[in-house]
């Protein structure tokens, strides 16, 4: 059995989509079963359709986007946080100091205890963010990844600062995680986006691997 955990969200027709957004699409163009040599498929969907990352550009006209990160700048440790599952909000008293070997922070909220992923409709009342928990991550200097377990970092009672917040201080966005087999503890994670020339986010696949159960045995682990 691998020690490694996919909280990557599977792309399909039901695979629920921020309102507005287009369902994901897929389409064969060429098909063995119709006399074709090979079977090719067409994708269609929107960058931010299930687990992505977004970088600056989409939410400064002339901001980078995730293209011009290090390739591996979201292969690091992590630390899953584990918030009280009866909580709308993550906020300043949810973040905590992690050691600088530690380079993410990722929350498993309500949204995981709810099994918001089971329903292809978009929830409304899921759990991210408000702006003194972004403020207080963006004051952690080593920190470059934040993610959440749903399709926004930003709760839904909250402004666009937390995005600008984070993104302004080169910490980059991991939405659209899968969490709900994970407990919290310290972790290996490996996340490449997919390299799209231009994009403000782009589709990743997140592995995760365990490394700690406890933060505090963290403070003398290094990458």
């Amino acid at each position: 059995m691998s020690p490694w955990i996919d909280v990557s969200v599977p792309l399909s027709a039901s695979t629920p989509v921020w309102p507005g957004n287009p369902r994901f699409s897929a389409k064969r163009h060429r098909s063995i079963a119709d006399g074709d040599m090979t079977n090719d498929t067409y994708l269609a969907f929107d960058c931010h359709t299930g687990t992505h990352v977004e970088g600056l550009l989409h939410v400064e006209a002339k901001g980078a986007g995730p293209d011009s990160w290090p390739a591996d700048l979201l292969i690091t440790q992590v630390v899953v946080v584990e918030i009280d599952p009866n909580a709308m909000e993550v906020s300043v008293n949810d973040i905590p100091e992690i050691p600088p070997a530690f380079r993410g922070l990722l929350f498993k909220t309500s949204n995981s205890t709810r099994d918001l992923w089971a329903n292809e409709d978009f929830q409304n009342d899921f759990c991210a963010l408000n702006e003194s928990a972004a403020e207080a991550a963006a004051a952690q200097p080593h920190l470059t990844a934040v993610g959440i377990d749903y399709m926004s970092i930003q709760s839904p009672r909250a402004s666009i600062v937390v995005h600008n917040t984070l993104l302004e201080n080169s910490i980059s966005i991991i939405e659209g995680l899968d969490l709900r087999s994970v407990k919290a503890g310290g972790y290996e994670m490996l996340c490449l986006p997919m390299l799209i020339s231009g994009s403000e986010a782009s589709p990743c696949r997140v592995l995760l691997r365990r490394i700690s159960e406890d933060v505090k045995e963290m403070e003398g682990m290094t990458q």
